[in-house]
């Protein structure tokens, strides 16, 4: 994944330097075949030996911002913890995520916000699962395999969930072995393992009723292992089925329109995330899954925190058109990873469930909302506003001639 912005860089690296410090502190419970230089008979030379002394010296100093980090969060946490008489979960912990603040206030939108919290909202908050219970989990089958990691399905305590992790047989690792950049296995796989542990992070830092919550994550040693108990890296997911939207497409318009609006205050909420405007690099169905009735994104690894770039002559281009955002100074177009999120959820999403077999009493405000989807008129904020309208005024006042189903149809 191409990722250009700086504070990405930053959290890629204080990963990496975690995932470092991690494999020290149990070095006394397990030893690692680290390569030793002397080994080879190899001296380093000057230049590289002022390159390991700056490495290290950024090193200490991420770790010194992430020690200041974590002491201003406690302070936030001290200082929080006792508004409305609610002791607060430190921010790091998993917490229900909430819809955002706009639509809250929407006196129309009251009742569709109390739908939908039913669906996608009020899940248990509990702890992660670490690796003693990781252990426990109990693979069931391969459900697919990807350029740098492995998904499968795992039960624990009969509840069926996704396990991702590393493996050797990955396409980032036998690419790794074929081009020679390392010889050993464990040096390859650790790559590999690094994009896991990135995805764990940013679902971490990415919580929304329609993102796949992160569950679990162990982290114990750089090896691959086809049993569970073993392995480097494992990262535990909510399991979802595939999105099939043929019969998503085939659902009473109630339903479409209900799933249209978890979609929009995703994109919203992409738009203003924690990690800044993310943009989805690789929007394709595949990218999604069902869960509890909703659509919900479940890899991150294609997401991107960084504005594309303005072409030579200081235009924002979207698909090739100008879009009419003004190129910053940093020759960013701001707003335009949310634009492009909105335009390929219409494709992928919008247009099938939204634009057919719409009954009489809609087509109007479906066929307007398409179209200012394509001419960039409206935001995703103002599409979960009009949506969320629109689902309420069918459930509390439309009398269709044939009912919606029942929620557990599908």
């Amino acid at each position: 994944m191409r990722i250009k912005q700086n504070h990405w860089l930053l959290l890629s690296v204080v990963t990496l330097v975690s995932f470092i410090l991690f494999i020290r502190a149990t070095r006394r419970a397990e030893t690692f075949d680290i390569p030793n230089i002397e080994e080879h008979g190899r001296v380093l030379n000057k230049a590289e030996q002022a390159k390991v002394r700056h490495l290290e010296a950024m090193v200490d100093d991420l770790q010194k911002q992430l020690w200041d980090a974590q002491r201003y969060e406690k302070q936030l946490i001290d200082q929080l913890k006792n508004i409305n008489g609610k002791p607060l979960l430190p921010l790091g912990e998993d917490v229900a995520p909430q819809l955002p603040k706009q639509l809250d206030n929407q006196d129309n939108g009251a009742k569709q916000q109390q739908d939908f919290d039913l669906n996608a909202i009020n899940f248990n908050v509990s702890e992660m699962l670490g690796c003693q219970d990781i252990n426990k989990i109990r693979i069931l089958k391969t459900l697919g395999k990807g350029f740098s990691k492995i998904v499968q399905e795992g039960q624990l305590n009969g509840v069926s969930v996704a396990v991702k992790s590393a493996g050797i047989e990955v396409k980032d690792v036998q690419d790794c072995l074929k081009s020679g950049m390392y010889k050993k296995e464990e040096d390859c796989y650790v790559l590999a393992s690094y994009k896991v542990l990135k995805e764990a992070m940013m679902l971490k830092q990415l919580r929304h009723p329609n993102i796949v919550r992160l569950t679990g994550l162990c982290l114990r040693s750089e090896r691959s292992s086809p049993h569970i108990q073993e392995r480097g890296m494992t990262v535990v997911v909510e399991l979802g089925e595939p999105v099939q939207m043929q019969d998503l497409a085939s659902l009473h318009y109630q339903e479409r329109v209900r799933l249209c609006l978890g979609l929009a205050q995703l994109m919203f909420y992409l738009a203003e995330s924690p990690l800044g405007s993310v943009a989805i690099e690789d929007f394709r169905d595949e990218q999604f899954v069902m869960i509890d009735k909703q659509i919900k994104l479940s890899d991150v690894d294609d997401l991107s925190s960084s504005e594309p770039e303005c072409n030579s002559k200081m235009q924002c281009l979207l698909n090739n058109v100008n879009v009419n955002i003004k190129c910053a100074s940093n020759m960013k177009c701001p707003g335009l990873n949310a634009r492009r999120n909105l335009y390929n959820a219409y494709l992928v999403f919008f247009q099938p469930l939204l634009g057919f077999e719409v009954p009489p009493d809609f087509v109007e405000k479906a066929q307007d909302i398409m179209k200012r989807i394509q001419s960039g008129t409206i935001d995703a904020e103002e599409l979960a506003q009009e949506l969320g309208t629109l689902h309420t005024y069918m459930v509390e006042e439309w009398k269709p001639e044939t009912p919606p189903p029942p929620m557990g149809y599908y």
